[in-house]
């Protein structure tokens, strides 16, 4: 599920689908060729200006008679000089120049010379707890798709357009979701097992199994990472092959949060917002309140078991690679080859020496106590909580005003976001291929992928001759850099 405002320990990179990673890559790579290509402007401008005994020009000056004015060949100027004077290149120039903090000198502080005005200028939207150049990206793409998944259905249209637009069409239709209110979530949870906090008395201990529950959210579209974050990555020592990632779980707010507990008020108000949104699914109040400090402290405790992000920052620390009898016989109570086997495509065969990294062997060893002295009823009071609250962002208003209420006391946002991002968003996560595929066909230019890869290689061309010339670093460690 994505797009919800519960606090998540991953980055920023590993919340995105596969979609908006390429696309955001694609875009950064453009972006970087218009600061290249904006400042050879601003030089050939700064020359021009100075051979004339003229200032260099303001930025309104830059994309009106003065850039289109220059010359591009003559006395002192090279035969072949190849100016970008498209509007894509000028448009460019103009929003670097109009970030850039001139009074600042770039060798004092670069980065305000560059962005200050951006930092200065720039307002925080009332739906959004952060504004970056990133986000301005995304605030296009996210246009650019809203283009796509609103046109009609046609008759050309592949079964997968059809099913992501009909995605986007249903969630945007706001009165069904209304009328149907939280009953298809109620009747989800059912199937995951039961919410013993719902199901009170007639929750049926003997049928839950922490494993068995993750292969069920897995099979109805839920997160697998709440006890164990599960992941299929490039192995970090040999980029050709792909590996299965075992990590510590992924949490419903910060660890740096969730272990000072409930003394700490963002804590209390994760609390609050436990207990407010399982009334709204239909709990009694005393009893929510009970059963989910419960599920809090497992989950403090899962946060307590977990490395901080600072321990986390060397890479080879946290390369572990076990085969799966190692793996097996180092963590005994988890049937390996059954769970991997669960959350793996049908079509994915496990090898009997399957190499497996594993982030935190600690975290399992404390996971495997964790579980064995925990109650059946908490650990599944915990699971469900975490799936009815990954729901909340697609259900009634009632819901989604006690969601912003929460988000406002951890970020600040006051607003919720408009319905069509946060719809482009679930087709776009849900359906990435899908809505990938339309998006290149209408926006993506024949040679962009070509220009890109280009660029990428001069980059690294003048980083290797960087190295070269670098005093601070030895010959292996140059080496190194270079492969």
């Amino acid at each position: 599920m994505s797009n919800t405002t519960i606090i998540k320990n991953p980055t920023w990179w590993r919340r995105r689908t596969m979609l908006e990673r390429g696309l955001t890559v694609i875009t950064a790579v453009a972006f970087l060729a218009c600061v290249l290509l904006a400042c050879a402007l601003s030089t050939i401008l700064l020359r021009e200006s100075e051979r004339k005994g003229e200032k260099m020009p303001s930025a309104e000056a830059s994309v009106g008679e003065k850039t289109e004015s220059i010359p591009t060949q003559g006395p002192g100027r090279k035969d072949d000089l190849d100016l970008c004077l498209t509007p894509g290149c000028v448009a460019t120039a103009n929003s670097i120049l109009q970030n850039m903090d001139r009074k600042v000198d770039p060798c004092d502080n670069f980065y305000e010379f560059a962005c200050g005005k951006f930092v200065e200028e720039s307002r925080i939207p009332d739906d959004k707890s952060s504004l970056t150049t990133f986000s301005v990206i995304n605030d296009k793409l996210q246009e650019q798709l809203r283009d796509i998944l609103d046109q009609p259905i046609s008759d050309h249209d592949i079964k997968p357009f059809v099913y992501a637009k009909n995605l986007y069409k249903s969630c945007m239709n706001k009165t069904l979701i209304e009328e149907k209110g939280a009953k298809p979530v109620l009747s989800i949870l059912k199937e995951l097992g039961g919410w013993p906090v719902l199901e009170g008395s007639d929750w049926n201990e003997a049928e839950w199994d922490w494993k068995k529950s993750v292969y069920t959210f897995r099979e109805k579209g839920f997160s697998v990472d709440y006890f164990l974050d599960f992941s299929v990555g490039v192995d970090l020592k040999n980029s050709t092959v792909r590996v299965i990632d075992l990590d510590q779980a992924t949490l419903a707010m910060s660890r740096e949060y969730l272990v000072k507990g409930l003394s700490d008020k963002l804590v209390a108000a994760y609390f609050d917002y436990m207990v407010d949104i399982a009334v709204l699914y239909g709990a009694d109040k005393n009893v929510a309140k009970t059963e989910l400090r419960k599920s809090l402290d497992f989950e403090i405790s899962l946060a307590n078991m977990s490395l901080p992000l600072e321990e986390r920052r060397n890479a080879t620390k946290l390369y572990n690679p076990m085969t799966l009898p190692e793996l097996q016989q180092k963590f005994p109570s988890i049937p390996w080859t059954e769970y991997f086997t669960n959350l793996l495509p049908d079509k994915i065969k496990l090898r009997h020496d399957e190499f497996v990294i594993v982030n935190v062997p600690t975290y399992i060893h404390k996971l495997e106590a964790l579980m064995s002295n925990t109650p059946k009823r908490v650990q599944a009071n915990y699971a469900l909580w975490r799936a009815a609250g990954a729901s909340v962002s697609y259900l009634s208003d009632n819901f989604r005003r006690r969601q912003l209420e929460y988000s406002t006391v951890l970020s600040g946002r006051t607003e919720i976001e408009a319905r069509w991002k946060e719809c482009t968003d679930v087709a776009s996560g849900s359906l990435s291929l899908a809505v990938g595929s339309q998006y290149v066909r209408k926006f993506f230019k024949e040679d962009a992928k070509k220009n890109a890869e280009e660029l990428v290689l001069r980059v690294r061309k003048e980083m290797y001759k960087i190295l070269e010339h670098v005093d601070w670093m030895d010959e292996k460690n140059k080496g190194c850099c270079s492969r």
